[in-house]
């Protein structure tokens, strides 16, 4: 909990700042909403110290992200519990959600010889595109924002190129136009 008690005083500090605003930029002031990245919501406890930090800052978005390798260990096995008690949580706590799809993956959907920890390159773009509708269907009208994996300049978060990052990107983005366009 320390970790999420830095966060909020830089998310405290930041928003006591007093920008001068002029010309163009101040439209895109307007539409500013500050939002918390990851905060913790795996289980009862979390979501409830969750809900006291989100009700004191006065804060109405999160993002967290789904692990396809979690969801789909096994191809067409799907485990949903943990983030269908996510998800109702955000609905009833009338949150936004930005959701972030790792870009980790199920062994299955995986090219061994492009693979980290914390990501890997799918074999099967069928199988992604087939990931990313299931979660979009399952979770209609509750997802706000969506988006691929993250940092993929490092070799510790993606471990492909950036063609295989924008083509997983794209797969996200032509699959959510098609089944959630207001996402």
């Amino acid at each position: 909990q320390k970790w999420f008690r830095i966060l909020l005083l830089v998310v405290l500090l930041s928003a006591c700042k007093q920008p001068t605003v002029s010309g163009p930029t101040e439209p895109a002031l307007k539409n500013l909403a500050l939002g918390l990245s990851f905060p913790p919501i795996a289980n009862e406890k979390q979501r409830a110290f969750t809900e006291e930090q989100l009700e004191a800052l006065d804060v109405r978005m999160i993002r967290f992200a789904v692990d396809w390798s979690n969801r789909e260990p096994e191809q067409g096995e799907y485990y949903w519990k943990p983030f269908d008690e996510r998800l109702a949580w955000v609905e009833e706590q009338e949150l936004s959600i930005v959701l972030t799809v790792q870009s980790t993956g199920p062994d299955w959907a995986c090219d061994p010889q492009q693979q980290n920890e914390r990501s890997c390159v799918y074999t099967d773009m069928d199988a992604f595109a087939a990931f990313v509708r299931t979660i979009l269907e399952r979770y209609p009208g509750q997802i706000d924002k969506i988006q691929f994996g993250n940092e993929w300049v490092s070799g510790y978060w993606f471990a492909g190129d950036i063609g295989a990052f924008i083509t997983a990107n794209n797969i996200l983005y032509n699959v959510t136009k098609e089944v959630s366009p207001e996402t």
